[in-house]
């Protein structure tokens, strides 16, 4: 689980390890509302339509704005026959105002009531559509309440399983194209920025959407995908469609397969779409004209709508795993760090951050544990100057959840003003652990996603053991070439290139160390040196003075050392660097960390560690 400083410290650079990996989750079509109500919650969004009533031995009749809200089904009113049809994937029905007679597909059934008009509203009976939607509905004769429910598994279908439209996109990306019918959707991620259609012979097309979060111009990327292509580009064309916007196409083929490509570049994405087949029949005649197709526009009137969007602007997140969902804003990002246990989200703007951690309970490891253990990490790991940390309280999740949860905001830092909240709880065998950030003080987000979050048991049978991340007290001696270390277990060990650095776990902070043979150095020499290094360190316009060249004594030897801060456009970076001799070899210490660290705890590691080096 990410701690304060090392959030704050990565947070601009998530996305260049974002992954559009597939995503397990299904759609689910909920309605619930109780009757005489004219607010129905559909898909978790309020939404007020004409009250719904009940007629004859208990038939409910709702608007039919209901059913294209909460199914997304294509509904034609023909006036002169007072005709309604209704259009679903795999169903096809056709009723008229004030007849029992239904025609579903290519059968007649008898409704229990008619059909309706009350107002400007069409009235249709609710049960008979939803059920033969493949829909439960439920009724609580106590409170009057009813429910219906479905989960949609749109993967793994063919496209003309999902609709019968004939378009298909995404309203939130606004995109869209042919609806390739005979395809399946195999992938998509959770809020669409990847999505890829395949058929069993592993002929695709797959549209990627990045965040052109470096406000790379079209150029640019044409250039840069021009000149990655390894296979020989037979079509490498700068083209602009008929709504103004310009797109980049390529093509290439070899005597068993061929590739198309189109890019779009907009300020705020990067739009990527490529088809594939070894079949050059297949793809000339079907694969490259739904290409041809692809388009940056979305028309409602004729393309399903494939974004997981609510009508409050958020976008449900399901992870059948771990059996639990919660709404987030519909522009936000999923990126997977190769952690199973772990779910990851942000804004295009790197401005949020939400993150959940799944760990199994054990006898020590519970709620209390984990938040105590967190809660000195950031308190050790930030300077007081920057943070101010909240005590621990209780937390109330829902009726049946109440976690432990503090909070900290960080103010006069080169970075803009965050809030940050920290929050866990227990269900069943396992310990939910929340991270989120905002930049400057957004509680209010935060609030409504947990709000909306529910959660359901986990199967251990299928999750199994997850071994919560803690770093044990102690120390450990790290030995390289020519010298050895005792480091606190909280610093891990890396080499780099020859280089031997040390990371804090928690902080992000770093201490690089190297070393070379100077058997004539005397101290007198050492500070000159160190007094050269220093004033260089400075000349630079980014770089000023924290403290000068000073000497201390560490385990009965002499070190030089100063500290410099360096201004960079998203923080400012602390560095420390000491020199010693020992033995005949000059040693160099730079240990750098953030604004935030600075001045922290952490700081104390520095010259203990220094004081433990031995010769090998």
């Amino acid at each position: 689980m990410k701690k304060l400083v090392a959030l704050i410290t990565v947070f601009t650079m998530l996305f260049t390890v974002m992954a559009f990996a597939e995503s397990s989750e299904s759609k689910t079509v909920e309605i619930s509302f109780k009757i005489g109500d004219s607010t129905l919650i559909i898909n978790g969004s309020p939404v007020t339509v004409e009250t719904p009533y009940v007629v004859g031995d208990g038939t409910t009749l709702v608007s039919v704005r209901v059913i294209t809200e909460a199914f997304n089904a294509k509904v034609d009113w023909i006036e002169a026959n007072q005709e309604v049809i209704i259009d679903y994937p795999d169903v096809h029905i056709v009723m008229h105002i004030g007849d029992t007679k239904v025609t579903v597909n290519d059968h007649t059934e008898t409704l229990l009531a008619a059909p309706e008009l009350t107002g400007s509203s069409t009235m249709v009976p609710l049960r008979f559509i939803s059920e033969t939607f493949d829909a439960e509905v439920g009724y609580d004769e106590k409170t009057q309440s009813v429910t219906v429910k479905k989960t949609i598994s749109e993967q793994g279908q063919t496209v003309s399983g999902i609709t019968t439209m004939d378009y298909i996109g995404d309203s939130h990306f606004k995109w869209s194209m042919e609806t390739p019918s005979n395809l399946i959707m195999d992938e998509r991620s959770f809020n669409g920025s990847y999505t890829s259609f395949v058929d069993n012979d592993d002929n695709y097309i797959s549209i990627f959407i990045y965040p052109n979060s470096d406000k790379e111009d079209f150029e640019t990327v044409y250039v840069t995908e021009r000149d990655s292509w390894t296979r020989k580009l037979s079509v490498a064309e700068k083209l602009t469609d008929q709504w103004g916007n310009k797109y980049a196409h390529f093509a290439g083929s070899s005597s068993s397969s061929s590739i198309e490509c189109f890019i779009y570049v907009t300020t705020k994405y990067i739009y990527e779409v490529y088809a594939y087949s070894e079949d050059k029949e297949l793809f000339n005649n079907t694969m490259s004209p739904l290409m041809d197709s692809f388009s940056l526009s979305f028309d409602n009137s004729k393309t399903h709508d494939l974004a997981n969007k609510n009508s409050d602007g958020t976008s449900k997140y399901t992870n059948e795993k771990f059996n639990l969902s919660f709404n987030l804003p519909v522009d936000w990002f999923e990126y997977d760090l190769d952690a199973t246990d772990l779910m990851e989200f942000s804004d295009i703007d790197d401005k949020y951050y939400f993150g959940l951690d799944i760990v199994s309970k054990t006898g020590t490891v519970n709620s209390r544990y984990l938040c105590d253990y967190y809660y000195t990490i950031d308190r050790d790991t930030t300077n007081s100057k920057y943070v101010t940390l909240s005590e621990i309280t209780d937390y109330k999740i829902n009726d049946k959840i109440t976690g432990l949860a503090y909070t900290a905001e960080v103010r006069k830092t080169n970075n803009l003003d965050s809030y940050y909240l920290s929050l866990t709880f227990e269900y069943g065998d396992y310990i939910y652990c929340i991270n989120y950030k905002s930049t400057g003080f957004d509680k209010e987000t935060i609030k409504k996603i947990i709000d909306s979050l529910s959660v359901e048991p986990i199967d251990t049978s299928k999750v199994g053991n997850l071994v919560a991340d803690i770093v044990e007290e102690g120390t450990y001696t790290q030995r390289a070439a020519d010298w050895s270390l005792t480091l606190p277990k909280t610093w891990a060990y890396r080499s780099v290139d020859n280089a031997s650095i040390m990371v804090h776990k928690y902080s992000s902070a770093t201490i690089q160390i190297s070393s070379q043979k100077l058997p004539k150095l005397t101290l007198k020499d050492l500070g000159e040196l160190v007094t050269n290094d220093f004033e260089g360190a400075i000349s630079s316009f980014t770089t000023s003075k924290v403290s000068g060249v000073q000497s201390t004594k560490l385990n009965g030897r002499t070190y030089y050392f100063y500290t410099i801060k360096t201004v960079t456009d998203s923080r400012d970076i602390y560095t420390t660097v000491y020199y010693g001799i020992v033995d005949g070899r000059l040693f160099r210490f730079v240990y750098s960390r953030s604004e935030i660290a600075y001045r922290s705890k952490i700081d104390d590691d520095l010259t203990e560690i220094i004081s433990t080096l031995t010769l090998s």
